[in-house]
């Protein structure tokens, strides 16, 4: 009786894992010099640049490049920044739901619609692998 609980349980763990799997990553962004007359938020990024033609999209589906994403996003630590002026949106997109994450030029991230602006340089840097180098700042 004890082993087929423990192998239920085991089994209904392994579905559910099964059901979050990262599928894709989609990167939206514009380059980072952009100067607008105010600070662009997450919510507001895509239609603020899709009406200029500047917004430029790109797809990662290649299992190993994705899986890579996958471990960056583990990565995030607090930042001390207050706001963010938003140049690039990058979507995880999963079997069962869809999270996007924004960032400034600087490297921090808010994930959309959730507060807390975090960090990181692992994300940051594996970006620059897909979107063109001159947008990237030398960071300390």
């Amino acid at each position: 009786m004890f082993w087929g609980v423990l192998l239920f349980c085991f089994d209904v763990n392994c579905i559910t894992a099964k059901e979050h799997i990262l599928e894709r990553i989609t990167i939206t962004y514009v380059n980072f010099n952009v100067l607008t007359g105010e600070d662009v938020d997450c919510d507001g990024f895509t239609g603020q640049f899709q009406k200029t033609g500047l917004l430029k999209i790109l797809h990662v589906n290649n299992k190993k490049y994705v899986d890579e994403f996958e471990n960056a996003a583990r990565k995030f630590i607090q930042a001390s920044k207050k706001h963010l002026d938003i140049r690039l949106k990058v979507i995880y997109i999963y079997s069962d739901e869809t999270i996007c994450y924004c960032m400034d030029k600087f490297g921090n991230f808010i994930c959309e619609g959730r507060s807390g602006i975090r960090k990181n340089m692992v994300l940051y840097e594996l970006l620059f692998h897909y979107i063109p180098v001159e947008n990237k700042y030398i960071l300390n």
